[in-house]
C-alpha cells in the first residue's frame, strides 16, 4: 500500500484525476482549436493544425509531468511524516552499555 491509497477513492482525489485528464485533453484541444484558426486565417492548411496538436499534445504531456511529480513529493513528505525514529530512550541496549547518559 503506498502512501495516499487510503484516501484514493474519496470525491476529492477522484475530482483531482478528472481534472488532470481534463488539463491534457483540454492542451490538445486548445492547440487544435487555435490551428484551425491560424489555418483559416492565413490559408496554411492543415500546417498550423498539425503544429498546433503536436505543441498541445506536449503542453498536455509536460502538465501532466508536473502533476504526478508535486504528487510523488507530497507521497514522500506523508511517508516521513508517518515514520519517525524512535526517542533516543526507546532505542535497544543491543552493546549492553547500559544508559547513554552520564552517571
Amino acid at each position: 500500500m503506498t502512501p495516499g491509497d487510503e484516501h484514493r477513492d474519496t470525491p476529492g482525489s477522484m475530482a483531482g484525476d478528472w481534472s488532470a485528464s481534463g488539463d491534457f485533453l483540454g492542451a490538445i484541444l486548445a492547440g487544435l482549436l487555435l490551428g484551425l484558426l491560424g489555418d483559416r486565417l492565413l490559408g496554411t492548411t492543415p500546417w498550423l493544425v498539425v503544429i498546433g496538436v503536436v505543441s498541445g499534445f506536449a503542453v498536455g504531456f509536460w502538465r501532466m509531468l508536473v502533476l504526478s511529480r508535486k504528487i510523488e513529493v507530497e507521497a514522500r513528505r506523508l511517508e516521513r511524516e508517518r515514520w519517525s525514529p524512535p526517542a533516543s530512550d526507546d532505542w535497544p541496549d543491543i552493546w549492553g552499555m547500559g544508559s547513554h547518559e552520564s552517571e
